[in-house]
């Protein structure tokens, strides 16, 4: 039985390490390109291609990070709770999903965190908001899955 200190700091080492191949490596570049498309045309129609290849990056990126963890949880023993994992890898989905259609966390560093001139005047801005976001929540869904 391992403590949970050790559990938690090899969940977070897990989620860490392969975040940046989940989140740049696996996704494809149609789910990069289209995954922050508005949700309505510039004549106000429907759109719903943003929304999809979000929604199938946050699939695949989930997915990569529930099979690390499997993979570590067999190769070392690490005795993971099942449910606790899936609420820390929901968490982990729906934030994801959030920041990533990329008008929500651009209004929220803009309105709550007051980034709006650093975004106006760096190209890299929301870049480094997003995965600061990301990398953030991985802490609090690690703390989740212990």
């Amino acid at each position: 039985m391992t403590s949970p200190a050790l559990t938690f700091v090899a969940i977070l080492l897990v989620m860490l390490v392969v975040h940046y191949p989940a989140d740049h490596l696996v996704q494809t570049n149609g789910q990069a390109v289209r995954k922050g498309t508005p949700a309505r045309d510039e004549h106000g129609h429907r759109d719903r291609s943003g929304q999809c290849a979000c929604l199938a990056h946050v699939v695949t990126y989930t997915a990569t990070l529930a099979g690390a963890l499997a993979l570590v949880a067999w190769r070392t023993g690490l005795d993971l709770d099942v449910w606790h994992v899936a609420g820390g890898l929901a968490l982990t989905a729906v934030t994801h999903y959030w920041a990533d259609r990329r008008v929500y966390l651009d209004r929220a560093a803009r309105k709550i965190l007051r980034k709006g001139d650093w975004i106006d005047h760096d190209p890299g801005a929301l870049y480094l908001i997003d995965q600061s976001f990301h990398i953030g929540l991985l802490f609090v869904a690690a703390l989740i899955m212990i």
